[in-house]
């Protein structure tokens, strides 16, 4: 890839990321993690404490509708997060990747 593109492609995703916390300030829970359909693809709690992802690979067909919560965790472990979280905690990438969506869909 040249500089030209790869320059072009890092200041489309700062433009976005720049763009997002407007369009989430304000918004709750019942917001984030509102499930417009029945099984939808969400975050879930899951011990200790925490939350984990729907997840099922294959994907389904047709794949499910996900919430707005499915879909920051989604970005988060995509660009930012399995760049910087698998450096920062030596995981393989389907390591790091299972430790952010369960890996039979049933959200842990």
């Amino acid at each position: 890839m040249s500089n030209d593109t790869t320059e072009g492609l890092v200041d489309l995703y700062d433009w976005y990321w720049r763009r997002f916390p407007a369009r989430v300030e304000g918004m709750d829970d019942d917001e984030y993690f509102w499930e417009p359909v029945p099984n939808c693809w969400t975050v879930r709690p899951a011990p200790p404490g925490g939350f984990v992802a729907d997840f099922e690979r294959p994907e389904p067909t047709p794949t499910p509708i996900t919430t707005i919560a499915w879909r920051m965790t989604h970005l988060d472990a995509q660009p930012s997060g399995q760049s910087s979280g698998m450096a920062a905690s030596g995981l393989t990438p389907e390591e790091y990747v299972a430790s952010y969506f369960a890996p039979d869909g049933a959200g842990g």
